[in-house]
């Protein structure tokens, strides 16, 4: 889509601008909206002539601290859908192995390697340009069976939507789940053609598949709401440690509300180690 090394350059300011949080009256933020739908946007430059971009694609992947995520669940951020735009992978309670002389298996670096080859040499056969040099799309279609099943799940997520027992925050994230299930069933599907010998060009993504990519979508679907309860319990917990007098007392406090309450959160928002705590409610 026109000058490679001028969307690379206009990708990376772009992530420049969202690290910093420098977003001009929300127009950068507004591109990134935009980008995940995959809508063309014009990148203005001073120097150099604005460059179109038809048909965008980015994946971001990273990780981030959860205080530092917790501040991202703000009022705009949800209302706008940016927040929702986001797949999260939020894991119980991290333990540290010890050091260990142990390798990875040869065996097991050869398979990651002659895959990610495959994988690659795979992709380039599917890349057709037309006379103008675009990238035309090829196009995997479900079976029969597996239409069936995506109609089904879709209105039962459509259901969920409608429905007064759900929260309406939750409402707009399982609309932007309801459109990663066909993303998440097209990489699954060629993944099954890439290490089971399967024709992708004569293969339909089955009903099996569609499974899996809803039984993907149900993962991040817990994931978010977990994410989302957490937020708001330490958004809690911070308004009540600015009226707390010292460190002790809100301990004392927390543990009379729920004997059963965050250590490791509480500890991290005082800004003390969890073995003060445990010294708090020893005494």
């Amino acid at each position: 889509y026109g000058d490679h090394r001028d969307l690379h350059l206009s990708i990376r300011r772009q992530r420049q601008m969202c690290i910093r949080d420098r977003y001009r009256d929300g127009s950068d933020k507004q591109k990134w909206l935009s980008i995940w739908s995959n809508e063309s946007i014009i990148v203005n430059r001073v120097s150099r002539p604005d460059l179109y971009i038809a048909s965008p694609f980015i994946s971001v992947m990273g990780g981030i601290q959860p205080t530092i995520l917790d501040e991202q669940f703000t009022t705009e951020n949800i209302a706008n859908g940016f927040i929702d735009r986001f797949l999260f992978c939020y894991p119980e309670k991290i333990t540290f192995e010890q050091f260990s002389l142990t390798d990875l298996e040869e065996n097991i670096s050869e398979w990651w390697s002659d895959s990610i080859i495959k994988i690659s040499d795979s992709v380039a056969q599917f890349i057709k340009k037309d006379e103008n040099d675009n990238i035309i799309p090829f196009i995997c279609k479900m079976s029969t069976d597996g239409f069936k099943t995506w109609i089904a799940i879709f209105n039962t997520y459509s259901t969920l939507q409608n429905s007064d027992d759900e929260i309406e925050s939750n409402k707009s994230m399982i609309a932007k789940i309801k459109v990663y299930i066909p993303r998440f069933a097209l990489i699954i599907h060629f993944l099954d053609c890439m290490f089971y010998s399967k024709d992708i060009r004569e293969t339909y993504i089955s009903k099996e598949t569609i499974l899996k990519a809803d039984l993907l979508a149900q993962y991040f679907i817990n994931q978010f709401k977990k994410i989302k309860i957490d937020s708001a319990e330490t958004s809690k917990i911070k308004s009540n440690i600015s009226t707390a007098t010292d460190n002790e007392s809100f301990v004392k406090k927390c543990y009379d509300e729920n004997p059963d309450f965050n250590r490791t959160k509480i500890a991290e928002l005082l800004g003390i180690s969890r073995q003060t705590i445990y010294k708090y409610l020893k005494k």
